[in-house]
């Protein structure tokens, strides 16, 4: 069984997130047409580019969104799973 290739890319919202970005990636944001048929402004990224922005969010201060593309598939938003903290015997 093949493993699923991914695309990452992040739309920042304000111009401190775009100037971050700008730092940190080498090639330029373009415009794209997504799956919602809207155009974002989006910059390619790794998937450990995408999760170390998002655990440095706060305290940065950035706002952005994350969007994927499955092989040749459509580029849609990607929403992050929020899993609910386990209650451990003490909280009882």
């Amino acid at each position: 069984m093949t493993k699923r290739k991914y695309v990452w890319y992040i739309e920042p919202l304000d111009s401190a997130t775009n100037e971050v970005l700008s730092r940190e990636l080498a090639v330029f944001s373009r415009k794209v047409i997504c799956e919602d048929s809207k155009k974002h402004n989006l910059w390619d990224c790794s998937w450990d580019f995408v999760f170390a922005l998002k655990k440095s969010k706060k305290h940065l201060d950035l706002k952005f969104r994350v969007f994927n593309r499955r092989g040749m598939g459509q580029i849609r938003e990607f929403k992050f799973p929020y899993l609910k903290k386990r209650k451990r015997w003490r909280d009882f």
